[in-house]
């Protein structure tokens, strides 16, 4: 096993510098530079070497592919979405059909609430995929949006069935759920919405929808323990007047 494998690359970077002597032009080696200055916030090198690489070759699809990824994760000094979403857009010219480019710029879109992009991102990654994970999470937001909740629920299910530890999407499916058919399908809520707080224990509205759900089949001890902590992890946003009602009604 490298030093580079090892994640220790200060070594790594050692013996790829000497490496890089001799190959210069070689794009994989400049990648494996640059990831190595990156993970240890050298961030003015490690766009010195992917900016070289460029010059050589600027139609390279990984150069392009490293130069976005680069200024879309480097730390508040360096990161420049507009940047990245060039150096993305150019990759995707050599090579098209790269999912995880197409997720990142789907995830800058979203940053950026350009939602027509974030369309046009999910329905290339469908087309490449029709069981693509972001693209049936990202339809799913859109259609949420667009207050089509069963539309939605139907897109959640499906990024579910490719990652169904996304603690988001089960709490968004069980949201459609709550708005749409809670009395027929309270089991697929229950479920989705334990799931996400199982996740993230200790995110507030994961717990407060979880308390819904747990309310409305008429668990109010276990209801009232995960409404009231979600008032306590954050007491600003959860606040139900009705949840409240039903609990100091049945004595919690």
């Amino acid at each position: 096993m490298t030093a580079f494998d090892k994640k220790d690359y200060k070594t790594a970077l050692t013996y790829l510098l000497r490496a890089f002597e001799e190959r210069d032009t070689d794009p994989v080696l400049s990648n494996l530079i640059s990831q190595s200055y990156l993970n240890i916030n050298d961030y003015a090198n490690a766009e010195k070497f992917l900016k070289k690489m460029y010059l050589l070759d600027s139609m390279n699809y990984l150069i392009n592919y490293n130069l976005g990824y680069f200024y879309y994760s480097a730390e508040e000094n360096y990161r420049s979405l507009k940047k990245a979403i060039h150096y993305f857009e150019k990759e995707l010219e050599t090579y098209p059909y790269d999912t995880m480019t197409l997720q990142y710029l789907g995830t800058i879109y979203l940053e950026q609430k350009d939602l027509k992009k974030v369309k046009e991102i999910c329905d290339r990654l469908l087309k490449i995929n029709i069981n693509s994970y972001f693209g049936n999470k990202g339809m799913g937001y859109l259609a949420e949006l667009d207050s089509n909740f069963i539309k939605a629920l139907s897109y959640y299910k499906k990024s579910l069935i490719v990652v169904p530890d996304d603690a988001e999407s089960n709490n968004r499916a069980a949201v459609m759920i709550l708005k749409t058919s809670l009395q027929k399908n309270w089991t697929d809520a229950l479920r989705y919405s334990e799931r996400a707080v199982n996740i993230e224990l200790e995110n507030a509205y994961f717990n407060y929808i979880y308390s819904k759900v747990l309310l409305y089949i008429g668990d109010y001890s276990k209801g009232a323990k995960f409404y009231y902590k979600a008032i306590e992890i954050n007491p600003l946003d959860i606040k139900d007047a009705q949840a409240e009602e039903l609990l100091k009604l049945k004595g919690y």
